[in-house]
């Protein structure tokens, strides 16, 4: 009896015996005859690989169990690779997998902060399942941001120097104008809290001298 087994592009073909091992016992015993592609219409010339023949009952199990099925396969193969090159979820985690090793290169060796902006202006651009998704990451970067200023990663301003000078309030500066920005659109659709002038019970700020 011939067993065949599937794999990416080919399939393995073993033939089983049965070997009496008593009189009264016979146990299972398999033999590789090696592989042979989906692409294949017959029998591969050097197929067995171990050198045996087929017999005719074998020949019609090959072309029962291989052969009549081997094109639907090879077109579900083909099928689902090509699903594969389309998903631009396979891609991103590819992606992520490079990712993760450039993270662990760079504690070494830093990384230009130009291309590590471009890289994120693409991910912003990817269409997301969640729209929320750019918020979530805005909020990873302001964390992230929390996280190195209390080590001081951002240094410390030196004597004389105007704040508004340190290239880090700069940064600061834009991301609380942008995210200033961010409220107008938001109130405009109902998804945040409109300004109260008058009766709100808070008391008006006051000049500082």
């Amino acid at each position: 009896m011939l067993r065949v087994f599937s794999n990416k592009n080919d399939a393995r073909i073993v033939r089983r015996i049965y070997v009496s091992v008593t009189p009264k016992i016979r146990v299972p015993k398999e033999f590789n005859l090696g592989n042979i592609p989906y692409t294949a219409t017959e029998i591969p010339p050097g197929f067995p690989e171990d050198g045996s023949v087929l017999s005719d009952r074998e020949k019609v199990e090959l072309q029962e169990k291989f052969f009549d099925l081997a094109p639907a396969k090879l077109k579900e193969q083909q099928r689902a690779e090509l699903e594969k090159r389309l998903d631009p979820q396979e891609h991103l985690n590819a992606a992520r997998d490079a990712l993760q090793e450039i993270v662990a290169r760079s504690t070494e060796r830093a990384v230009d902060m130009e291309v590590l902006q471009g890289l994120l202006a693409l991910l912003l651009r990817v269409r997301c399942e969640d729209p929320t998704f750019c918020l979530e990451a805005a909020t990873m970067s302001v964390l992230a941001a929390v996280e190195k200023a209390e080590a001081g990663a951002f240094g410390v301003r030196p004597d004389g120097v105007n704040l508004a000078d340190m290239p880090v309030n700069q940064v600061r500066s834009k991301l609380s104008e942008a995210l200033g920005q961010l409220v107008a659109p938001l109130r405009r659709y109902g998804l945040t809290k409109k300004e109260t002038h008058q009766g709100s019970g808070r008391r008006p700020k006051t000049a500082a001298r």
